[in-house]
């Protein structure tokens, strides 16, 4: 912790009632390496699987199937960036360096798993997995935490309609410290030149060589990216019966390797004994305040009400996982955007084969290619292929 984190002066903001509802907090993202080394033979049985995986379609960066100590794996018929074999679950992923070099191996965990399963059963079944793949470790050392995001949630319409360009002149860091916003303009522009009816979605206060703080609007990016509605679940916790369309914000605290070594952090361990400091050191050397115009000396500025919200709960525990999650959404998504694809290369045949589109011919076409699928003697095999590749599909990360 920097040496004077304890002489900063914390104002915090008063902050209504009705102003945002805490929906919960967790961690989002973990990493760890491990100082561990394939055992021989395991290292053939990943070769081979990898080789296996080569069979598959490389444009869409499909995957084999490789089974360990009861956990199903898919391997990537690569590797890359210093690791041999890529093996994962939708709930973390493996990765294998040469087993003469030293701490080469490093697990990610999924933010899905954290939340659904949580961190302590995940390392357990990694653990267990490790047993089966690697040699006794030498050393009682042999894990290293490289990075945790822990990731506040809050539900504020209030919070929604202040975020604006022009927020950015509310945050307070430390000399140094990275300040970036993306609103609804693709360009880095000074806040005071956006148009007004902007509407701010993302604020990044610092960098992801030490420690970075960032405010997202979280329902836009599940509607927009990434789909994980799963995460409604994990928000009912408190017994709200809000409507999660809108306004759930994220305040993601994302603590990396460099920041943690500093801070004699090696292990989780480590940093959950420490996390209600590190979290307090982050919201003050990294502040977003209440803008005061009539103090001009900024460092005298009250946290933000969300800032001081979350300076109140810094101590909290985190969410229970909600065990595992099942949507059928991204199946269905996939399967129209196949049969998009499939009346568009339907279309283009008839019209390539006639000079126009006739009803007659596509007729006809359905029919020649309803017999390719049944007379092509790779059938079966592209069938088992695409139930491996598609394994995992109904389970949201």
């Amino acid at each position: 912790m920097v040496s004077d984190i304890r002489e900063i002066q914390v104002k915090l903001s008063r902050v209504p009632a009705d102003y945002a509802v805490y929906l919960g907090k967790g961690f989002d993202t973990v990493e760890e390496t491990f100082d561990l080394s394939l055992k021989p033979d395991i290292q053939k049985q990943l070769e081979a699987a990898k080789e296996r995986a080569k069979g598959f379609d490389l444009r869409n960066a499909s995957k084999g199937l490789i089974r360990f100590a009861g956990v199903d794996f898919l391997i990537y018929p690569y590797g890359g960036k210093g690791f041999l074999y890529f093996i994962e679950t939708n709930d973390y992923k493996i990765s294998i360096g040469n087993p003469s070099v030293n701490w080469g191996v490093s697990v990610q965990y999924f933010s899905k798993g954290l939340w659904s399963r949580g961190y302590d059963e995940l390392r357990a079944e990694v653990d267990k997995v490790f047993a089966a793949l690697m040699e006794k470790p030498e050393r009682r050392d042999y894990v290293k935490l490289r990075r945790a995001d822990i990731a506040f949630d809050l539900f504020s319409k209030k919070f929604s309609a202040e975020m604006v360009p022009g927020m950015l002149s509310a945050v307070v860091a430390l000399s140094g410290v990275k300040k970036q916003m993306v609103g609804s303009v693709p360009e880095l522009v000074p806040c005071q030149e956006y148009a007004s009816g902007n509407r701010l979605e993302t604020i990044t206060i610092g960098s992801k060589s030490s420690l970075q703080i960032q405010i997202y609007n979280k329902t836009a990016e599940i509607r927009n990216s990434s789909n994980k509605t799963w995460l409604f679940d994990v928000w009912r916790q408190n017994g709200t019966d809000i409507d999660f369309e809108n306004d759930v914000w994220r305040v993601e605290f994302r603590f990396f390797g460099k920041f943690m070594r500093e801070r004699n952090i090696e292990t989780m361990a480590d940093f959950r004994l420490l996390e209600a400091d590190l979290m307090e050191e982050a919201l003050l050397t990294r502040r977003l305040t209440k803008i005061n115009r009539k103090d001009s000396n900024r460092a005298r500025w009250a946290l933000h009400p969300v800032w001081s919200i979350i300076y109140r709960l810094k101590g909290e525990g985190h969410c229970l996982p909600v065990g595992r999650v099942i949507s059928l959404e991204k199946r269905k998504e996939m399967v129209e955007n196949l049969k998009r694809q499939v009346a568009g290369g339907l279309r283009s045949a008839v019209v390539l084969a006639q000079g126009e589109f006739e009803d007659d011919r596509l007729h006809f076409l359905l029919l020649d290619v309803l017999k390719i699928l049944k007379t092509d003697p790779e059938h079966e095999t592209k069938v088992v292929k695409t139930l491996q590749k598609y394994r995992f599909i109904d389970e949201a990360k």
